[in-house]
């Protein structure tokens, strides 16, 4: 069963899934048909939109309301994930996903790397101001954190980071490199994580051409982590 999440927003509400990690937009007189959806608890006085500009010729949906409501009548439920007032009126309420780059320390040697990671900066964000980012994140009404890097496995309180995306609310997802060991990887199995990412390159030369040794490494890990029901994305660079 899924619980999506919906957002208030000045033009109607931005839905999230937190299974599929993707998401569509509504207007405003689609969000009013979906207060019935949510518990009584919730179902109170929230920021609403106006739904004097509503338009009935365009679905800015896509049809996702549509499938919404269906696999609500089917048992799925809904959750209201609000941010504080007032909505801005130009832009959405909050970020959808929001990239958290915790360090860059970096045990891969990728040619291509964005950000030129390797060893950690000495100028680098501390644990507690990274707390407190994640915090603001959940207050502003952020559906989904990425902790990312670097690699950041290799924070040295990576999972502390990693508990508190969850305490507050948000869904977590990673990006790792994966050049790990079993203890790293059973606490990612342990954590739970609902996506890691991380790259292969195609076959073994073309990746220990680009990103460094660990091609073996990397194909294990990523077997163990799927039988141990880790959902996981596999990117791959094309040219």
């Amino acid at each position: 069963m899924t619980r999506f999440l919906v957002r208030p927003e000045t033009f109607g509400a931005t839905l999230y899934d937190p299974q599929s990690l993707s998401y569509f937009f509504i207007d405003a007189g689609q969000f009013a048909a979906l207060r019935s959806f949510l518990p009584v608890t919730q179902n109170k006085p929230v920021l609403m939109p106006s739904t004097s500009n509503t338009s009935t010729e365009t679905d800015i949906s896509g049809g996702g309301f549509t499938r919404l409501l269906m696999s609500l009548v089917n048992g799925n439920t809904l959750r209201l994930h609000p941010s504080p007032g007032p909505l801005p009126t130009k832009s959405l309420a909050a970020p959808v996903r929001v990239y958290l780059e915790v360090g860059l320390r970096c045990n891969a040697n990728c040619t291509y790397c964005l950000n030129d990671a390797g060893s950690a900066r000495p100028n680098e964000l501390s644990t507690e101001e990274l707390v407190r980012i994640i915090e603001n994140f959940g207050r502003d009404g952020v559906f989904e954190v990425r902790l990312t890097g670097g690699e950041p496995t290799l924070h040295s309180n990576f999972y502390e980071l990693a508990r508190t995306v969850r305490r507050n609310g948000m869904v977590l997802s990673i990006n790792s490199n994966l050049l790990i060991g079993k203890d790293t990887r059973d606490h990612l199995i342990e954590l739970g994580p609902d996506l890691l990412i991380t790259s292969l390159d195609a076959a073994k030369e073309p990746h220990v051409k680009h990103r460094g040794e660990g091609f073996e490494i990397i194909v294990e890990n990523v077997r163990h982590l799927r039988k141990a029901g880790v959902s996981l994305r596999l990117n791959c660079m094309l040219n």
